[in-house]
């Protein structure tokens, strides 16, 4: 028996025994080893094996569930940010936010805020450079700019082809100044040239006018506007066009002008080629009549100091030497109320 017992435990003495043995299909595991310690020559089922394998994993595993896990700050920060459905950005964000309201100098570098606040303040600075800058420049054009009364243009009150000023210094008669005006003007046949007359450089007022030429003072203070100029037909003729508010008060001034007509517009209105009077002189007393040129009611004075007067229309009064010019102003009106 010890016989036996030793040829199983060293196994077969002889190559032909080794021969025979036949591989097991499983590793020999410490049961398989503990059977044939003791001497079993019948080798346990497959199904046994199985069954003690099976039973040793589950104790395996029992025993690995016994040993206590290892915490890590990992798996700590996965828990948390599984338990609040938060993620790390805003973890992070939270913390830099909690770090600046603490002054928590851990986390805030000081190098950093230092440069935070250069910028900060260069920021403000250029901001408040530029306010100023602006708020100069503002101030500077309100300052400098003088508000200029808006002069409006002279408003004609028929097309003209020139205009010439007169500067009215009161020195000598107004009639004098345009008389010289009159004969020193060039300008081509058949236009009208406007004289735009002042006084100490401001346009001078229709009542002015009439009244610096000799006229009634109803007919002054009645006009509105007046256009003194010259028309170049047989020399340089003269008119003067009055708008007037009331015809009636026009009508009877002028007719009360007549006799003394020709002393108020003197020099203006002296017939071309006719020698300026000397100082004891007088011109004629002037006798006039009624006339009709292109269907307007005229009145006429004689051919040796000719003057002709119209209303072209209840409101506008018209004074010439002819009846050429006269036309010329008539045909112009219309011209104007086309347009």
């Amino acid at each position: 028996m010890a016989a036996e017992n030793r040829v199983e435990e060293g196994g077969p003495s002889n190559p032909i025994d080794r021969k025979e043995q036949k591989p097991t299909a499983f590793a020999e595991t410490p049961f398989e080893r503990n059977v044939r310690e003791i001497g079993l020559k019948e080798r346990p089922s497959q199904s046994t094996l199985s069954a003690v394998r099976a039973s040793e994993t589950s104790e395996g595993e029992a025993q690995k569930e016994d040993l206590p896990r290892i915490r890590t700050y990992a798996n700590d920060m996965s828990e948390e940010i599984r338990r609040r459905g938060e993620t790390i950005t805003s973890i992070v964000g939270a913390e830099a936010k909690r770090a600046r309201e603490e002054g928590d100098s851990a986390i805030v570098d000081p190098a950093f805020a230092k440069k935070q606040k250069r910028r900060a303040l260069i920021i403000i600075a250029a901001i408040a450079f530029f306010v100023v800058i602006g708020a100069s420049v503002l101030v500077f054009a309100i300052i400098s700019h003088k508000t200029v009364p808006a002069q409006s243009a002279p408003v004609s009150l028929i097309p003209i082809n020139e205009r010439q000023g007169i500067e009215y210094t009161g020195d000598e008669p107004l009639s004098a100044v345009l008389g010289s005006a009159r004969n020193a003007a060039t300008i081509t046949l058949g236009d009208v040239e406007e004289m735009d007359i002042t006084k100490n450089g401001a346009g001078m007022s229709a009542s002015d006018i009439l009244a610096a030429l000799g006229a009634p003072d109803a007919l002054a203070r009645n006009a509105t506007a007046v256009m003194v100029g010259i028309h170049a037909f047989d020399h340089n003729q003269p008119f003067i066009l009055v708008r007037v508010d009331a015809y009636d008060v026009a009508f009877k001034s002028m007719l009360s002008w007549e006799s003394q007509i020709d002393g108020g517009l003197g020099d203006f209105f002296r017939p071309s080629g006719l020698a300026a009077p000397t100082i004891n002189e007088t011109p004629p007393q002037l006798a006039f009549s009624d006339g009709i040129v292109d269907n307007v009611d005229v009145r006429q004075s004689d051919a040796e100091w000719p003057i002709v007067y119209a209303f072209l229309r209840p409101d506008l009064l018209a004074i010439t030497t002819n009846e050429a010019t006269l036309r010329e102003l008539i045909t112009r009106l219309s011209l104007e109320k086309s347009d």
